[in-house]
């Protein structure tokens, strides 16, 4: 564990720069990577200040959007803001699949606001927003139209919102599960199972949920018995 007294006279050294208006890359990419989350958040916040002098700012954000401690998922959050980036979004997507608390969900909300018009701007001229997490890339597609969705590649992303869109037909979400599937290494009945379970923690349409279990419902009866375990469970945590 590195020492904190260590910690702490390198912080206020890089907050000698920040005073001075001096990027010091190297020194904000120690702090950034420090074991005390408290030095941590301190140099996400001098990372907002020389946000647009920092090259590879929007990846150290990505990066610190998982970081273990919520203060510094919260400022990396907040810092995103500063960004006119459209894929500065990616940031608050990211920390919003990790815990939250009611300053996370407050910070989400507030950033939300700036980032999500200008996502929304550059889509609606045709650009392409350069995702590079599945949070983005998923957000991404919920926001093009299933004729758009169906023409592009069979990716991981693409068949996971085949998968759990509404209005698919059941050809088409059948091809995703298989795809999914062979992805995974796991069989398409272990895919269903696992995105109905998943459907606890997911806000999702009432219809998409109808289709999903019904697919369930068609699954050859000698597959579902090998199962059975599994669908008992599942029925007393519904």
């Amino acid at each position: 564990k590195q020492d904190l007294t260590q910690i702490h006279h390198r912080l206020e050294g890089l907050w000698v720069h920040e005073y001075f208006n001096t990027v010091n890359l190297p020194l904000l990419e120690e702090l950034l990577s420090c074991s005390d989350f408290r030095a941590r958040a301190a140099a996400v916040r001098v990372l907002r200040d020389w946000i647009d002098r920092v090259p590879n700012a929007l990846d150290l954000l990505r990066g610190l959007a998982t970081d273990e401690h919520p203060r510094v998922r919260m400022e990396a959050v907040r810092a995103s803001s500063f960004l006119t980036d459209p894929a500065a979004l990616e940031v608050a997507l990211i920390a919003e699949e990790q815990p939250r608390d009611e300053y996370l969900d407050y910070m989400f909300g507030e950033v939300r606001k700036v980032l999500v018009p200008q996502w929304e701007i550059a889509v609606s001229r045709g650009e392409k927003v350069a995702v590079k997490s599945d949070a983005g890339a998923r957000y991404y597609l919920q926001t093009v139209s299933l004729e758009e969705l169906l023409q592009m590649p069979a990716s991981r992303a693409v068949n996971l919102e085949l998968l759990f869109r509404p209005g698919v037909r059941d050809e088409q979400r059948l091809a995703a599960i298989n795809g999914l599937a062979r992805d995974e290494g796991i069989s398409e009945l272990q895919v269903l199972l696992n995105a109905i379970r998943s459907l606890d923690t997911q806000q999702r349409s009432q219809s998409t949920v109808f289709d999903l279990v019904r697919l369930l419902t068609m699954q050859d009866r000698q597959d579902l018995s090998g199962v059975r375990d599994q669908l008992v469970a599942m029925s007393h945590n519904a």
